[in-house]
């Protein structure tokens, strides 16, 4: 056995991570499980599923699933490949890898890449891009890449397939194209594609077999010279299986089955079984199984996909949340594939459709008096009994997507399109708002019986006649500030962005100013929520409190994944619930929240450190105590509090800081560790 050495800094460290957990608890995962299901891999008794909310794992044939994210940066996962013993994964932020089996995985290249494909040959790989266009090719594992586009021109990448000495590449925009695997010199191979947008490749002996957007599936029998039409058309195919003499496609409508002899005279529909609202996006065979991945989860069959059992979801926990609203203790959830519930704080959830059209979007949920208005991709729907059914309104706003919804001085406000539109008869009627507003509305935010506010993607805009008319307030915020969230405290406005943080106003929106204290830099916000004096954000990093109106900040995301992006949260009954973008919806109690914050363990780590020499002219070190997480990020601020450096960086006891282009004067400083705040200080350079 080997022997373990308990070092007195990591008794320290242990005990205040005991208290951490035991008194003031960390985040629960509370479910719903299911949600989008983009690739499939099987490598013998192990099946990798790759999702918008990270990497799981099954032993069990797939019916159940565990989360194995650990190392990831990015939650979106687009392919899957095996190289030797390493797992390569492709996410819309680079390339990561495993050798075993997902227990940790190691970013290992494109960072800032949107990644949608990934094959080899031999020791060669190579990854196709979306975003910034192009194809890559690395001969070290991943080390290092190097650009191969000659010839692609902007083409978006989407699928790479390799046959014998040839790599085809398709793209959303410019058609196929096929290279040489020794040279990489990229030319068109369309003739006989009547579209330009490819989705999938799968190849079978001599045969390469394309999936396209809208014009179903072709074949080629002579290395892409000519594409022919196999008789499946009307159809966008995401992924094709060639299983011994069959073939099934996964697309918008449905999976489709033929043969390789007799594809040209019929594809037969198979989805008895599946539920009338799913869209089938991944296959792969497991054994004598065919497994199916859907916008709401896994399935299976067993006799070619003549009928699918299922959803498979246990542990799969990756439900994207566009919003939430409670009547009572009831929380309601708007979903990509509709309207969820829960009367047990989250512990269970159930389907809350009934009148809706299924698999519609539920963008915005709003209660108001004894009903509920849920804003979908469909327009306007209204529940009078919590939920349970729910019906269509609103003449004069039709079936346009409702993005966000409010009511002031008893007038409704919903913001659809590039309009915002007025109720006031509880919705049956609605009037467009648009005079002196330009842009779509993000967040809505009524301050008295005249005034509202509106963010929209360029800023934020002012009624101060209910509504009837608007005009930009954004002195103070930088050009283009896309608002997402709004939210007060007594006098005090507060503003969320995308990727410039916090905003706060004390005069109604006249004047902005920046309040980024402790969070991360360029920080997503995409949520608030208020109670009492204590602030909430929701981010693309986590979820940040303030008990000072919004000045300072300090992360209370313990127990969140690394890469967790909180879409929405809501408080009910003393219980913040954070719903996130393909990670479901975690919860945590109000008073371990607060309390961890401003007393207990960060009272006990968040003092002041040793920085020498203080003044100082070039560089100077800052010292902390050992523990066992090695990795921090040091913030410095100017004394008035804005953000003007960050840093990451691995370390045990100390870091050093560059003068570089910081100007003489009096800066403070903080580090965080993945526990919060861990010290904080100040210093002077000369």
């Amino acid at each position: 056995m080997k022997n373990l050495i308990i070092t007195p800094s990591k008794t320290l460290f242990i005990i205040l991570l005991l208290i951490s957990t035991l008194v003031f608890g960390e985040w629960k995962q509370t479910g719903p499980t299911g949600g989008f299901a983009s690739v499939l891999y099987v490598d013998g008794t192990n099946i990798f599923l790759g999702t918008n909310g990270g990497m799981f794992l099954s032993n069990d044939s797939g019916t159940s699933w565990t989360a194995i994210n650990n190392g990831l940066t990015n939650n979106s996962v687009n392919c899957i490949t095996k190289i030797g013993s390493y797992l390569f994964i492709g996410t819309d932020d680079g390339i990561f890898k495993s050798n075993d089996n997902g227990s940790l995985w190691t970013f290992c290249g494109l960072d800032s890449s949107y990644v949608t494909s990934i094959v080899f040959s031999g020791t060669r790989i190579f990854a196709g891009t979306y975003y910034p266009s192009g194809i890559y090719f690395s001969d070290d594992g991943g080390l290092f890449w190097n650009v191969a586009d000659s010839g692609l021109g902007n083409a978006q990448i989407q699928c790479l397939a390799i046959k014998g000495n040839l790599i085809f590449a398709g793209s959303l925009n410019n058609g196929i194209f096929v290279a040489s695997l020794t040279d990489t010199i990229w030319s068109a191979a369309n003739n006989g594609l009547p579209t330009q947008a490819i989705l999938s490749f799968e190849v079978s002996g001599s045969d390469i077999f394309v999936g396209t957007s809208w014009n179903g599936i072709f074949v080629s029998h002579n290395d892409g010279a000519d594409w022919l039409p196999t008789g499946l058309s009307g159809d966008g195919v995401f992924d094709i299986l060639v299983n011994n003499s069959d073939i099934f496609a996964a697309g918008l409508n449905g999976i489709r089955y033929a043969t390789t002899t007799t594809y040209n005279n019929s594809w037969s529909l198979r989805v008895l079984g599946l539920p009338g609202n799913e869209t089938p996006y991944t296959l792969a065979v497991n054994g004598s199984e065919i497994l199916l991945g859907t916008q709401s989860g896994i399935y299976q069959s067993s006799n070619n996909a003549l009928s699918w059992n299922g959803p498979f979801n246990d542990g799969l926990y990756n439900t994207t949340i566009y919003s939430f609203c409670a009547m009572g203790s009831k929380i309601l959830a708007g979903t990509p594939l509709g309207i969820i519930s829960t009367n047990d704080e989250g512990d269970s959830w159930i389907v809350s459709n009934s009148g809706i059209p299924s698999a519609v979007q539920a963008f915005s949920l709003f209660p108001y008096g004894v009903e509920i208005f849920a804003g979908t991709g469909n327009g306007l729907f209204v529940s009078v009994n919590e939920g349970i059914s729910w019906n269509h309104r609103g003449t004069g706003i039709s079936w346009i997507p409702v993005d966000v919804m409010t009511a002031n001085a008893g007038r409704i406000f919903a913001g659809a399109g590039p309009e915002i539109y007025y109720s006031d008869d509880n919705g049956y009627n609605w009037l467009s708002s648009y005079v002196g507003f330009s842009n779509s509305s993000t967040a809505l935010l009524g301050i008295d019986d005249s005034i509202i506010l509106s963010g929209t993607i360029s800023g934020v805009h002012i009624s101060h006649n209910n509504g009837l008319s608007w005009m930009a307030t954004n002195h103070g915020l930088p050009p283009y500030t896309y608002i997402t969230a709004l939210s007060r405290i007594d006098n005090i406005i507060i503003a969320g962005s995308r990727y410039r943080g916090i905003f706060l106003s004390a005069d109604t929106g006249a004047y902005w100013i920046n309040a980024n204290v402790g969070l991360p830099l360029n920080s997503d916000v995409y949520s608030l929520a208020v109670t009492g004096t204590t602030l909430f954000a929701g981010t693309d990093k986590g979820v940040y409190l303030s008990s000072d109106t919004g000045k300072t900040w300090a992360s209370v995301s313990t127990g969140l994944p690394n890469f967790a992006e909180i879409s929405k949260l809501i408080i009910v009954d003393s219980v913040l619930y954070a719903g996130t973008n393909g990670s479901s919806v975690f919860k945590r109690h109000l008073t371990e929240l607060i309390n961890h914050s401003t007393g207990g363990v960060n009272s006990m780590i968040n003092k002041p450190m040793k920085i020498f020499p203080n003044p100082f002219s070039n560089s100077a070190i800052i010292e902390f105590e050992p523990n066992e997480s090695n990795y921090y990020v040091l913030s410095i601020f100017t004394s008035a509090g804005r953000l003007v450096k960050k840093r990451e960086f691995f370390s045990t006891n100390q870091v050093q800081i560059e003068r570089n282009d910081l100007k003489s004067g009096m800066y403070l400083f903080q580090l965080q560790n993945k526990y919060g705040i861990v010290g904080h200080g100040k210093f002077i350079i000369e």
